[in-house]
C-alpha cells in the first residue's frame, strides 16, 4: 500500500486500528561508505534539493550536513557504494537534476546520544568530522576504528550510538 503526501509516515511505519498489530522494526544498519554530494549546476538549487530532500525521506541514504571553516557540506552516508550510484541515477533521472559525488574519508558515523560538550573539551581525532544528521542530532564520523577508540578513550563522558535513538 502506498500513501502518497505524507511526511510524518516513514518506511516500516504501521498504520492499524487494532493496537495489538506489531511488526519486528525493519533492520538498520550502520553507514560504512561516505561521499560529498555537489550540486554542479546552481539553476538546478531546488529541483537537487527536492530530489535529496526525497531520496533520504526514502531511506535510500543518510544525509549528513558537515560543517568545517563556515561552509555547508553536504555528506551522504550509505551501507554501499552502489546507494550512491542511485542516487545520482534518481536525480538526473526523477528530478532533473546532475550532481557530482565524490569518495570521503570516513567510514564509521556514531550518534552523541548524551549531547555535544562545548569544542573545548571535545578531543577530536584527526581528520574527524562532526556533523548534523537530518534530524539536527550530532554525529561523529571517523575515518577508522583507531579514531573511533581514540576519540572513546580521550571523551568518556560521551555515550556514542551505532543509530540515531
Amino acid at each position: 500500500i502506498g500513501i502518497i503526501g505524507g511526511d510524518f509516515y516513514a518506511i516500516g511505519d504501521t498504520l492499524s486500528e487494532d493496537p495489538g498489530i506489531i511488526y519486528s522494526e525493519i533492520p538498520r544498519f550502520p553507514p560504512e561508505c561516505f561521499a560529498y554530494i555537489h550540486n554542479p549546476t546552481p539553476s538546478n538549487y531546488k529541483r537537487f534539493q527536492n530530489g535529496i530532500g526525497q531520496l533520504v525521506q526514502e531511506g535510500l541514504v543518510h544525509l549528513f550536513e558537515v560543517t568545517s571553516a563556515g561552509q555547508k557540506t553536504l555528506v551522504l552516508a550509505a551501507v554501499g557504494p552502489l546507494q550512491f550510484d542511485l542516487v545520482h541515477f534518481r536525480l538526473e533521472s526523477e528530478y532533473g537534476a546532475l550532481s557530482k559525488i565524490e569518495k570521503a574519508p570516513w567510514t564509521i558515523a556514531r550518534w552523541i546520544e548524551n549531547g555535544l560538550p562545548p569544542e573545548s573539551e571535545l578531543h577530536l581525532p584527526f581528520e574527524t568530522a562532526l556533523a548534523k544528521d537530518r534530524e539536527g542530532r550530532d554525529v561523529l564520523l571517523f575515518q577508522g576504528d583507531w579514531h573511533l577508540r581514540y576519540f572513546c578513550e580521550n571523551n568518556k563522558q560521551l555515550v556514542l550510538t551505532e543509530s540515531a535513538a
